[in-house]
């Protein structure tokens, strides 16, 4: 078998057009010696070895394939292997159809749309690879693959109509092989005018639809031809007749007085760099460098290497996608529900510059990175007479990868493994030449003298987190699952869309009839780059548990989303935009957003008014401070809404006018004082993004600074309402970002005079929208620039900001951020919530959640709270609660009133930070799901110990009638022995014999293992890592353990019901209820005894 693999990888490389790179442009190879589609590839190092080594630098080997454009990454320490597209398609089951291959096969995937409206999908394996059309060139620490996808020649080399001669020698004569020529000719109809067999009528008609039959006899190509069928012939026709050239098509068209109606057909032109660097692999797309004909196709989206890493669903493994706060979606919960599913969401949420939203009811991608993890098996030992191809039927891997490090070893144990679907292996009846070599060798390992030897497996994770750096803001983020319906992978991947089009109702904008809908193309394109950061990542307990294979893992980052939020975090620190965090504070913060001022209906002599009522005034605020300082509360921090240009319902902060109904001018400046007194922040907000009114001479001037749609209408920031199942108008109007700075520079002398230190700007880290106004558009990626423009002139300007909703590119400006998302979306497919946000950004940020006292839910708002390393947040108004019902636009706030909540903020926030205070400036290092026990109710043990009894009773019955049969049978023996050596007579008089034991010899014996078989055994309980699972066993995801770099941890039980765990048996941790372990392992606070205190 050793020499089967040499042989089949020499075999391998001898076929594979390999060459050497260098500044000139590099053809691609020849596709007739390889049929890419079936040949089968075992491993990863299997294909590597096929493709070409182009670039070795920074500890890692940049590989190229010729033909396909496939691209491979190797890391040379730890031997982790990075494919842009499966390697195993070639392998039966792998893919449904040639056309799914086609697909897999693809580094890109183009989506457009003609004039007629028809959307088409194009791929760079078919239109790009079977064509040739893929070339390479070596650039600066990479390679740089150019794809022109789409036929070059705008004609078919198919003549559509030629002279009857000329067919018959130039084409017809030239084609050898039968089929190929009965298939051509099928096509064709010969429209003779000296047929003898027309009658007049019939002639007249045929000069009639084709005068030049007046005197040429022609071949006519069949005009109802599939696009696939013209492809077919002309491929017939180059392959059979070289000689004939389009020169010559045109000849023949001339001469037939043909003109030709074809179109240009579709091409686009575009370019994947790949580049080496110290984290590992980057690729850059560069926008400005896609070519096509915009004048007759609008694009839909770009899709850049979709099947990159993808995780096959004969193992385990999962995708992340960074829904909300993160999500799994594991491979076998996709299996399990038989069909392939996809999973999607644009990143930093809707763009309210569109009439179309998407999204509907779900949390917002925030982080620019996803990921797959695949726990892939490996087969050792054994010498199976199975073919090595084979698919194993337990998704097994038959070789695993090596470092370069790595020591030698015995070169039958790495090799000479077994295509089996059990724990042994099994001998097939047939034996595939291989074999059939492989013993002519003296291989004698499949002889009948030499039994298979037992199949061990073992698994070695693989994987990889990426990062959108560059063109995020047109990105979405889609998680791609084939069930084993479609094909058996699971990836993740990125679209995007450098000129945003948008769809709209005529009826909706201008008094039409009907209910047409047109679709507009924005003139303002963008012309930077998509780029995406690769970072491959090492199975570090494989590497812990295999010291003899010397796996160099230093700097790595472990195989599991643990690993890629720490690998994401690493990238943030590299650059500068994360710094550690070190608050000297002894308590966790606790976020109060105060509501200021709102409008009420009042009547003056009967008359209906309009007055300012306050609902928490500067001097409550102060009230409120020393409140809960008297409960041991002393790190507030105040969010103040409502307290300005007209109170809830407030003007553009262009310039500030302190609510007199607060405490006017005076009293603000007045609380400021004391929070410094206090040691408390308080953070004045003044939201850019949305216009709540719009009054004269407010500084806002809405024909220039308001957002416009693509049609040119102003646009309203929009919710989803799962009521009526679409989105709702909230009536705040979209302020373009490119007016962002100016707002501040108007305002910022008004800040100076408040003395403010701490700006709150809301939706600015939360929402992002486009501006599609006809003088100046601005697409989303230039939306954010402008916001992150605006945040550095805000902290160049020394002010402390605090945002909401933390999308990636605004969160490094912030000291606080407030409504982060710390839970998924709960996709009926997805598997797992997980906390990537905390684990990437707790210790080096101060956040929250939503509002704690607006949860449905505060027990388990509790649990999420801890599992994210979040702060408390709470929203309160401390008069005229009740006035907030009467106002549509603040309905929702219907229970904040401070007087109710006061003593249930007090005890929420002295359980979290009892909890969290020893870990606030701690990093999150660990997370994983914990199996447990569900505690039983008194019932369940009074039933356990019935049924127990009645198992004593039923196995001492038993044991009872094993013995009474072990003294039949010894009865029997003695008996027998008695009679043994007697006569025949003495046989017959036996009977006569008193005291002789009955006659038995006419009953079956029966034996030790026949006897024992009768007692049922108990059934094994399933097991996972040792795990002996029962009835009671918690095995959902519903228990959590979270760790931090200081050695404390929690575990977390979001179950209804109480829990054990294994490694703490004794103690209950109660429904809804978590545990805090220090440093020694020891539970410093159980929630279920603190709640009965």
């Amino acid at each position: 078998m050793v020499f089967c693999m040499i042989f089949g990888t020499v075999a391998g490389l001898s076929v594979f057009p390999v060459f050497a790179a260098d500044d000139a442009e590099t053809e691609g190879g020849e596709k007739e010696t390889i049929d890419y589609l079936n040949d089968v590839f075992e491993t990863k190092e299997d294909k590597l070895a096929t493709m070409e080594l182009m670039l070795t630098r920074y500890g890692y080997e940049l590989y190229y394939e010729p033909y396909t454009g496939e691209v491979g990454v190797k890391n040379t320490k730890t031997g982790d292997i990075l494919l842009t597209n499966p390697y195993d398609i070639g392998k039966a089951g792998s893919a449904s159809t040639e056309n799914v291959k086609n697909q897999l096969l693809s580094q890109i995937i183009v989506k457009y749309s003609n004039n007629e409206g028809n959307e088409l999908t194009i791929y760079s394996y078919v239109e790009a690879a079977q064509r040739d059309q893929i070339k390479v060139k070596k650039i600066k620490n990479g390679i740089r693959v150019e794809y022109v996808m789409g036929k070059q020649e705008s004609r078919l080399l198919v003549p559509q109509r030629i002279e009857k001669s000329r067919f018959e020698e130039l084409i017809l004569a030239n084609i050898t092989d039968k089929s190929k020529l009965e298939k051509l000719k099928a096509f064709y109809v010969l429209k003779d005018p000296f047929d003898e067999t027309l009658t007049d009528k019939m002639l007249k008609e045929m000069i009639a639809t084709f005068p030049i039959t007046e005197k040429y006899a022609i071949y006519v190509f069949d005009p109802g031809a599939s696009d696939r069928e013209k492809t077919q012939m002309e491929a017939i026709i180059k392959s059979f007749c070289p000689e004939y050239t389009y020169e010559q098509l045109e000849y023949d068209h001339t001469m037939v007085e043909y003109e030709s109606t074809d179109k240009n057909p579709v091409q686009f032109r575009l370019a994947l760099e790949y580049y080496l660097d110290e984290s590992g692999l980057s690729v850059r797309l560069p926008a400005n460098g896609i070519r096509f004909d915009q004048s007759a196709y609008q694009l839909s989206y770009i899709r850049i290497l979709p099947y990159i890493g993808a995780g096959s669903s004969e193992f385990t493994g999962y995708t992340m996608i960074p829904d909300g706060s993160g999500a799994l979606v594991r491979f076998e919960d996709i299996l399990a529900t038989g069909s392939p599913r996809v999973l999607s969401g644009s990143l930093y949420g809707a763009d309210y510059a569109y009439h179309t939203i998407k999204g509907q009811n779900q949390q917002i991608m925030r982080l620019p990175i996803f990921g797959v993890i695949e726990d892939t098996e490996y087969v050792i030992g054994g010498t199976s007479g199975g073919d090595e191809t084979t698919d194993t039927g337990s998704g097994t891997e038959t070789e695993a990868p090596s470092s370069d490090t790595d020591t030698d070893t015995d070169t039958d144990t790495d090799t000479d493994t077994a295509a089996a679907s059990s724990e042994t292996a099994d001998t097939s009846d047939t034996t595939s030449d291989t074999e059939a070599d492989n013993s002519s060798s003296g291989d004698s390992s499949t002889s009948p003298d030499n039994p298979p030897e037992e199949v061990e497996t073992y698994t070695r994770k693989s994987g990889y987190i990426a990062i959108i750096e560059e063109g995020d803001a047109l990105a979405s983020i889609t998680t791609d699952h084939g069930g084993n319906v479609q094909h058996k992978y699971n990836s993740v991947y990125t679209e995007f869309n450098p000129r945003p089009k948008d769809s709209y109702n005529l009826a909706s904008s201008i008094s039409v009839a009907g209910d047409a809908t047109w679709t507009v193309v924005s003139e303002r394109k963008y012309t930077g780059s998509y780029r995406i950061r690769y970072i491959m990542l090492s199975d570090l307990t494989y590497a812990a548990e295999h010291p003899e294979e010397e796996i160099d893992v230093s700097g790595a980052f472990d195989t599991s989303y643990v690993g890629m939020a720490l690998a994401y975090r690493n990238e943030l620190i590299r650059s500068g935009a994360l710094v550690k965090q070190t608050s000297e504070k002894e308590q966790i913060p606790l976020y109060i957003e105060t509501l200021g001022v709102m409008d009420v209906q009042d009547t003056f002599l009967s008359i209906p008014v309009t007055v300012k009522k306050p609902l928490t005034s500067f001097e409550d605020i102060k009230t409120i401070t020393n409140e809960l300082g008297d409960a041991g509360i002393t790190n507030i921090i105040y969010k103040l809404t409502g307290y300005t240009n007209g109170g809830m319902v407030n003007t553009l902060p262009s310039k500030i006018d302190i609510e007199k109904a607060a405490g006017n001018e005076a009293g603000f400046k007045d609380l400021l004082s004391y929070a410094d007194e206090k040691d408390i922040q308080v953070y004045l907000d003044m939201d850019f993004s949305y216009a709540k009114t719009d009054k004269l001479f407010d500084g806002f001037n809405k024909r220039s600074q308001a957002v416009k749609t693509i049609d040119n209408r102003y646009t309203q920031k929009r919710t989803y309402s799962a009521t009526l199942q679409y989105f709702t108008s909230t009536g705040l109007l979209a302020v373009s970002p490119s007016v962002f700075s100016d707002i501040f520079a108007s305002a910022e002398s008004d800040l100076q005079k408040l003395g403010v230190t701490g700006v709150s700007l809301g939706t600015i880290g939360s929402d992002l929208n486009s501006d599609f106004d006809e003088d100046d558009p601005y697409n989303r990626e230039d939306s954010k620039e402008n916001v992150v423009k605006t945040l550095e002139k805000v902290r160049e300007a020394g002010y402390s900001v605090m945002m909401d909703g933390g999308n990636a590119y605004a969160v490094n400006y912030a000291a606080h951020v407030l409504k982060v998302a710390l839970d998924s979306s709960n996709f009926t497919y997805a598997s797992e919530a997980v906390p990537m946000f905390g684990l990437i950004y707790h210790g080096y940020l101060n956040f929250a959640g939503s509002a704690t006292n607006m949860a449905g839910d505060i027990r388990y708002e509790m649990l999420k709270i801890l599992e994210n390393g979040a702060n408390p947040y709470f929203i309160l108004v401390y008069q005229n609660s009740e006035k907030l019902k009467e106002d549509p636009t603040l309905s929702d706030y219907f229970s904040i009133s401070y007087e109710n909540w006061k003593e249930d903020l007090v005890s929420t926030y002295n359980q979290l930070n009892d909890a969290l205070g020893p870990v606030m400036n701690s990093s999150i290092v660990g997370h994983k799901f914990v199996i447990g026990e569900r505690v039983p109710t008194a019932e369940e043990l009074a039933a356990d110990e019935e049924a127990e009894r009645l198992a004593a009773e039923e196995a001492a019955r038993l044991e009872a009638e094993k013995q009474a049969e072990e003294e039949r049978k010894q009865n029997l023996e003695e008996h027998l022995a008695n009679k043994k050596g007697e006569t025949s007579d003495e046989s017959t008089s036996a009977e006569d014999t008193s005291g002789a034991p009955a006659d038995t010899s006419g009953e079956p014996e029966t034996s030790d293992t026949e006897s024992d078989s009768e007692t049922p055994e108990e059934p094994e309980e399933p097991e996972d890592d040792g795990y002996v699972y029962t009835k009671y066993t918690s095995d959902n995801g519903m228990i959590v353990q979270v760790t931090f770099e200081n050695g404390y941890s929690f575990i977390l039980n979001y179950n209804v019901f109480d829990v054990t765990v294994s490694d703490y048996p004794d103690t209950v941790i109660s429904a809804l209820g978590y545990i805090v372990i220090d440093p020694e392992g020891n539970i410093a606070i159980n929630s279920g005894e603190e709640d009965k205190k």
